[in-house]
């Protein structure tokens, strides 16, 4: 057997030039040095460390804080760093780098900036003080704030610098006389600790300026008077008349980063680099995902970005180079093939949908219609001619967007009339309209695709989980909140369409000194109207159920967590089970008479497995591989690409197979 990789995987030149392992934990901050050449990252892990742009060869170990170092800054011939051992050294970087001076704070040393003459730093009791670069003397304590600074940064002439707290505060100080200025805006927003350790909560800005959910965490200036202020979103003011002059609200996540170079301004989220043309924010000029674990630090040095992450690696980017076309910015978290055959599906954390054909490969669409990023249901018509994506309601966005998938255009926007944060968690397609189940009071609507209602379930009063549809039979999990209070309680109900009535409910079984009860799982549909799921009774109990009456037919107590489920030939079923203590998955055969009738263990590191026509395809982070059932013979192997595994889907005959991978990547194959 040979697995060939169908098409172009990706498209365009690769941005990546290289990643290198420098620290072993968090990267806080990164600064690019006046040589044009080196940079320095400081790290959770207590190291700051200088090295090339280059090649990423670690240059020179500068030691002296005692902890963690959370920022830096540079300007000009210094470099500044903050220890959470309270003290910000001052480093002078003409040649080989050494200490100039040692400030200390009675507090860990949080934020720290730089002018020409001043050092500027942040601490824990909401002051921020500024000192004299040359002999290291006290000048001004800014005081004003009242709750936590998120961030400082000095102008490029010297004159001003920049503060913003968690209570949307942003301030704007004269450095020479430490005077508050007139504010950047201030939307008095109120604040409240909550426990220890530095938890806070504000209310949101209600002012009608600046940032709506969360105060700056980023400020960086873009000349004299102009300056970069970043959260929910990218707003550009102008200084001198504390007005907006252009903003961005459509990256979908926070800002964990942002940096600029005569290129373009760029900014991290959770999910990708992006760069923006400086004349025109419309045009987005560079793309490439987020590193696994997430962005803490980006710098920018003449057409290279530097990105730091979470686990301590550091990536190097070309910002001139194009991103790939043909994959996801962030995790291909799901995917799925048609009832055709000829095209398959995956959804990212930015709840983008790609459509891709299984016999040439390649991207035929890609299916944005909500703005909203969250991952959220998507699921094809029974021909394969139609595809639903969902997500929360937002404004004009719609619940439910229904795509032609042939032509890869919108033709039906659904709403199910409620506004909810969390929005739509189950999709699926019922004749001549959709079927959703959306949170809120938890009735399952269903909707024609003209837009129309036809009918709203109401049984359920919280989240629906699962749909799944058995000619005019439903099937539904979802929640149930006790009117006597308590948690909420999972539930299985089934439905009958032709009439909307309820034929049963099931509640799942809490145990006795357990908080919460197990949920029922997937539901499979089985022929005869069957229903194979939990028994809500426990992770590894499984049942058939009969979906008129409810009935239980079979029953199976597996000693595991069952993660998926498989209908074979002759009606035999087939379970993943996954053994946290032992790190192994299992593939269980299951007999009609509730029992075990064989087992075969998988590499304790399967991320996903799948079974068609008598062959069992699991996935690694490292390789696809496909495996006989009957024999264990292993058939094929194929490498992947990319960081880590996140979904896999295969066709019917097992000819095509779709992983979709952590970095974004999307492989296809023709399996013979």
């Amino acid at each position: 057997m040979e697995l060939t990789v169908l098409g172009p995987a990706t498209s365009g030149s690769e941005p990546l030039l290289f990643e290198r392992d420098l620290h072993r934990s968090t990267v806080h901050a990164i600064a690019v040095l006046p040589d044009g050449y080196s940079a320095v990252s400081c790290s959770e892990d207590g190291a700051v460390m200088r090295w090339s742009i280059e090649t990423g060869e670690v240059l020179q170990a500068l030691e002296g804080h005692d902890g963690p170092v959370l920022h830096l800054a540079a300007r000009g011939r210094w470099l500044a760093t903050a220890g959470a051992d309270g003290t910000v050294r001052l480093w002078n970087v003409q040649g080989r780098l050494y200490t100039h001076l040692v400030l200390e704070h009675a507090q860990p040393a949080r934020r720290v900036a730089l002018s020409d003459r001043h050092v500027i730093t942040v601490c824990g009791d909401h002051d921020v003080r500024v000192f004299d670069g040359a002999d290291g003397g006290a000048l001004h304590v800014l005081r004003g704030h009242t709750s936590p600074v998120q961030t400082v940064a000095a102008s490029p002439d010297g004159r001003f610098a920049i503060t913003a707290s968690i209570d949307h505060a942003v301030w704007i100080w004269d450095l020479a006389t430490g005077e508050r200025l007139q504010p950047l805006y201030d939307a008095q927003g109120a604040v409240r600790e909550v426990g220890a350790g530095g938890l806070y909560v504000a209310s949101p800005n209600r002012s009608g300026i600046g940032h709506v959910d969360a105060s700056p965490a980023h400020a960086v200036f873009g000349g004299a008077d102009r300056l970069l202020t970043a959260s929910d979103g990218l707003v550009e003011w102008d200084l001198e008349t504390r007005s907006e002059i252009r903003r961005s609200d459509d990256l979908g996540w926070a800002v964990q980063g942002l940096a600029t170079s005569p290129s373009g301004t760029f900014v991290a989220t959770h999910t990708e680099v992006r760069g923006m043309a400086h004349d025109d924010w419309g045009t987005v000029v560079f793309r490439h995902p987020a590193p696994p674990s997430g962005v803490t630090a980006l710098a920018a040095a003449g057409e290279r970005l530097l990105v730091g992450a979470h686990d301590g690696t550091l990536q190097i980017l070309d910002a001139s180079a194009g991103a790939p076309t043909e994959r996801h910015m962030s995790h291909a978290l799901r995917a799925t093939v048609a009832g055709s055959g000829q095209v398959a599906a995956t959804i990212d954390h930015d709840n983008v949908v790609r459509l891709w054909g299984l016999e040439a490969g390649g991207c035929r669409a890609t299916l944005d219609a909500h703005r909203a990023a969250s991952v959220k249901p998507f699921a094809f018509s029974p021909d394969g001619a139609l595809i639903a994506t969902a997500t929360a309601r937002r404004g004009d966005e719609p619940a439910v967007a229904v795509y032609d998938v042939a032509a890869g255009e919108l033709r039906h926007r659904l709403d199910h009339g409620q506004s909810d944060p969390t929005g739509v968690h189950s999709v699926l397609f019922a004749w001549d309209g959709v079927i959703v189940g959306p949170t809120g009071a938890g009735h399952i609507q269903w909707w024609a695709l003209d837009g129309q209602r036809v009918h709203a379930l109401q049984g359920h009063t919280q989240q629906v989980s699962r749909l799944a549809l058995s000619g005019q039979l439903l099937v539904s999990e979802g929640f149930f909140a006790p009117q006597t209070g308590g948690d909420a309680v999972p539930q299985l109900q089934a439905w009958n369409l032709w009439d909307r009535k309820l034929l049963w409910t099931r509640p799942a079984h809490r145990a006795d000194g357990e908080r919460f009860a197990p949920l029922f799982g997937a539901l499979t549909i089985l022929p005869g109207d069957r229903l194979l799921t939990g028994t809500g009774e426990g992770a590894g109990q499984l049942a058939v159920y009969g979906i008129a009456d409810g009935r239980i037919q079979t029953r199976w107590e597996l000693p595991h967590e069952v993660r998926t489920t498989h209908v074979l030939a002759h009606g035999q079923l087939l379970a993943v089970t996954h053994d946290p203590a032992a790190r192994r998955h299992e593939l269980v055969w299951l007999d009609g008479d509730g029992t075990a009738a064989r087992r075969w263990e998988l590499p304790h590191e399967v991320r996903d497995c799948t079974v068609v026509e008598g062959r069992a395809i699991w996935v690694t982070d490292a390789e696809l591989v496909v495996a006989d059932l009957n024999t264990t013979d292993v058939l094929a192997r194929a490498p992947l690409a990319g960081n880590g595994v996140a979904s896999l889907a295969a066709r019917a005959d097992g000819t095509r197979i779709v992983v979709g991978g952590a970095s974004g990547r999307v492989h296809l194959f023709a399996a013979s």
